[in-house]
């Protein structure tokens, strides 16, 4: 190498600038030593070691024969921090007068990657334009990028916010059509309800208060000859009186449970006898509708709940009317209590209609009727079994059902026992069992 100090040619120090000029010359030692001539002498560049990029020049005699080499070797560091930077910043009014390079952010990166120089720390929204260094640094990228969306990618973006929002709009408007006709199908649904329940009722209040004035008539007519039959009349008027004060009672319990005013008194209730005394009432009506009726138990001891007697009476009443109602040819009706652990069970089974598996979780509900063939026929309030469901789980119970299609159905009441248990006994038919 040319040391320019002492004007005379010194070997090369162990530097690493010295190796990477080393390595760029070798080649040319072989055009040095073959006398080679060129015909150009253009300037290439030797970047096989990033840190030390080497640009060579050769040096020809008059005869184009190489003579020497220049070489120049490139601080990356130096030109990183001190050259990049100048040169970007008076290169930029040149090419973006005015505002608009306010509006650009010029980012620099390395063969890895890695980001060299930025002019801003935001990445920007607008379109890139990217470009590699032309001479020297060639694995390095010079890239421009709007700060800002540009109008066409504003528009692009507003497009998809406006059909973004026109989807959702869309949605809450075919929600609310559906909430609209949900709501218009419950209004006339709960009208025809109404209307269903106001005939119902008024059938079921005409039919006892009919038979009533028809026996008091044959009374006041003296059509009654004996006392048996003077008998016989006022069992009937009783029996229909008691029908046309449970119907009553039904619907003015119902509007204090919809009000939350009923109250039960709470006392030790023999069950059996409150059953037997329920069928009771039910006998003119059983006897003359041609039903025969059990009424069997297990258990030596009375079962005894504590509860409301008059309620309880009247959940069975309900399904002791709800039985007769549905029952077709086969009339028979059977009424059991038996024991269990801590609960008593009083269970009513009919052989009637029976309840599709898909109705049995609805028909507790208010005014729900199963649409059988049978049910145009049997008119009802609707509110009997949802009374019932009411009163038994005000009780601490549950009530449950079993039941088939053309098999009957069995409607169990579950009570907890006013007091453990007493030893039981197999199942035998009650001593005051009715059978007609």
């Amino acid at each position: 190498m040319y040391d320019a100090e002492h004007g005379a040619m010194v070997p090369a120090p162990d530097a690493p600038a010295a190796r990477a000029v080393a390595a760029a010359g070798a080649p040319w030692l072989q055009t040095v030593a073959r006398r080679s001539r060129m015909m150009s002498t253009a300037l290439t560049v030797d970047e096989r070691n990033p840190r030390h990029r080497v640009v060579l020049n050769p040096i020809t005699d008059e005869s184009a024969e190489v003579v020497g080499l220049a070489a120049l070797v490139i601080d990356a560091e130096h030109f990183r921090r001190s050259v990049l930077p100048v040169v970007i910043e008076r290169s930029l009014p040149a090419f973006f007068p005015g505002d608009t390079r306010e509006n650009l952010i010029v980012t620099v990166t390395d063969g890895d990657g890695a980001v060299v120089l930025s002019t801003s720390a935001d990445e920007g929204k607008g379109e890139v334009l990217t470009t590699a260094f032309p001479f020297v640094f060639y694995d390095w990228r010079l890239t421009l990028r709007g700060r800002h969306a540009t109008p066409e990618q504003w528009a692009r973006g507003n497009f998809l916010l406006n059909l973004t929002l026109s989807g959702l709009l869309a949605a809450v408007l075919l929600a609310g059509l559906g909430l609209a006709m949900r709501a218009a199908s419950r209004a006339v649904r709960l009208s025809q309800l109404k209307s269903d329940f106001v005939s119902n009722v008024s059938h079921e209040l005409r039919t006892p208060l009919a038979s009533i004035r028809v026996f008091g008539e044959f009374l006041r007519l003296g059509r009654a000859g004996t006392a048996e039959k003077v008998r016989e009349y006022g069992e009937y008027i009783e029996t229909e009186s008691r029908r046309l004060t449970r119907l009553v009672n039904n619907i003015l319990d119902f509007s204090r449970i919809e009000t939350g005013r009923r109250t039960y008194r709470m006392e030790e209730t023999d069950l059996r006898a409150l059953v037997e005394g329920v069928l009771k009432t039910f006998e003119v009506r059983l006897r003359h509708a041609g039903f025969t009726w059990y009424l069997e138990s297990a258990g030596a001891s009375p079962p005894t709940v504590r509860g409301d007697a008059d309620a309880l009476s009247q959940a069975v009443h309900n399904l002791l009317d709800n039985a007769m109602k549905f029952s077709a040819e086969t009339r028979d009706i059977r009424v059991r209590l038996d024991r269990g652990g801590r609960e008593i069970t009083l269970s009513v089974a009919d052989r009637g209609v029976g309840i599709a598996r898909g109705d049995q979780r609805k028909i507790f509900e208010r005014f729900h009727r199963v649409a059988t063939g049978l049910v145009h026929d049997v008119r009802g309030s609707g509110l009997g079994l949802s009374i019932v469901d009411h009163v038994v789980r005000s009780h601490g119970g549950r009530v449950t059902v079993d039941s088939e299609p053309g098999h009957g159905s069995i409607f169990t009441i579950h009570l907890p026992l006013a007091a453990p248990p007493a030893e039981t006994e197999g199942p035998r038919p009650a001593a005051g069992a009715a059978t007609t």
